[in-house]
């Protein structure tokens, strides 16, 4: 496996069967998925431990830490742990769906631009090498681990890229989108790039992708 997409989950039943519809047909043998369930109170495991079990391109693992969730950082952080790819790629959501030829999108530039880490729409590129290097995610943060991360890249990686690629994507619950938007983190490091990282929903010729 040269790449993993990984995600991390939390009763995410009310959209996680268009998110799988949408990745899946995108995996092959050197693009693989790990899912962490961050201890799921719904069906959400039963889900994904089915995928799994039934695709050689999926990984699965449920994380219980008594009767909480563990922090979405330490998650993501088990992710890249489990991944025994060349090239990570974080913040791929459980209730966004991907279409079309996103995941070779995001891996061409990433690969484009020397492999230089970069967060986008819906998306995080890194090599594994380069995450454990700069420390990987908090793992005691439940919120903003990711633009915390970010911080950190930018003073050890001076080429870190904010990047909008336009990928199709849509977002399943624009209330979360809405609230990550209003992250102090967020607004600061939009200000300082000038770019979003999270886009809208995706809309082709007719109206939103179906």
């Amino acid at each position: 496996m040269k790449v993993a997409l990984i995600t991390t989950v939390y009763n995410a039943m009310p959209h996680i069967e268009r998110c799988i519809a949408s990745i899946r047909p995108q995996l092959n043998e050197d693009i693989g998925w790990i899912i962490v369930d961050a201890g799921s109170t719904d069906q959400t495991w039963a889900r994904v431990r089915s995928l799994a079990m039934g695709n050689p391109f999926v990984d699965a693992v449920q994380c219980v830490s008594g009767a909480h969730p563990i922090p979405r950082g330490r998650a993501r952080h088990i992710g890249a742990l489990l991944s025994p790819a060349e090239i990570l790629i974080h913040a791929v959501d459980g209730d966004t769906v991907y279409f079309d030829d996103a995941v070779k999108r995001i891996i061409a530039d990433f690969e484009g631009a020397g492999r230089i880490p970069t967060a986008g729409d819906s998306f995080f590129a890194i090599t594994r090498a380069g995450y454990f290097a700069a420390g990987g995610y908090n793992q005691e943060a439940n919120v903003e681990e990711d633009l915390r991360f970010y911080e950190a890249l930018k003073t050890r990686e001076p080429g870190f890229r904010v990047q909008n690629l336009g990928i199709e994507c849509e977002h399943l619950n624009p209330r979360a989108l809405r609230e990550a938007a209003k992250r102090p983190d967020y607004l600061k490091l939009r200000e300082e790039q000038g770019i979003r990282l999270f886009g809208p929903p995706s809309k082709k010729k007719g109206g939103r992708r179906k």
